[in-house]
C-alpha cells in the first residue's frame, strides 16, 4: 500500500478496515468512522478511496427508480470479498449457529457484491 500512495498513520489502516467492516450494508458516514478510529475525516476519506481502489469494497449510490426523487444521497459501503469480512468482523460457522443476526451484513455483501 505504502507504494501506491503516501500513507501517514499506516498503523491506523487495520483498525480502519475494521471499523468499515462493522459498517458494511449500512450508510457511510466519514465523520463517525474516523472518530472510532481517531483520524480525521478528510484522511478517512482518502483511505476509503484507496481502499476502493484496491476493490476491497465499493460505495454504492442509493438506487432509486425515480432519480428525481433522491432524497437520501448517502452512500452505502459494501465489502466485494466476503470472506475478509467475515474475518475482519470475527465471523465464524459457530458465531453465526449460535446468533444469526451476525450473518446479516455478511449475506448483504454475498447477494450485492
Amino acid at each position: 500500500m505504502r507504494e501506491i500512495v503516501d500513507v501517514e498513520r499506516l498503523d491506523q489502516m487495520p483498525q480502519l478496515r475494521r471499523a468499515l467492516a462493522r459498517h458494511s450494508g449500512q450508510l457511510l458516514n466519514f465523520t463517525q468512522l474516523a472518530g472510532e478510529v481517531g483520524i480525521d475525516d478528510k484522511t478517512a476519506r482518502r483511505y476509503i478511496g484507496l481502499f476502493e481502489q484496491l476493490f476491497l469494497f465499493r460505495c454504492m449510490e442509493p438506487r432509486f427508480r425515480n432519480p428525481l426523487k433522491r432524497l437520501v444521497k448517502t452512500q452505502e459501503l459494501l465489502f466485494l470479498n466476503g470472506g475478509l469480512l467475515a474475518a475482519l468482523v470475527g465471523l465464524t460457522i459457530d458465531r453465526i449457529s449460535r446468533d444469526r443476526g451476525l450473518f446479516g451484513p455478511l449475506l448483504e455483501t454475498l447477494v450485492a457484491g
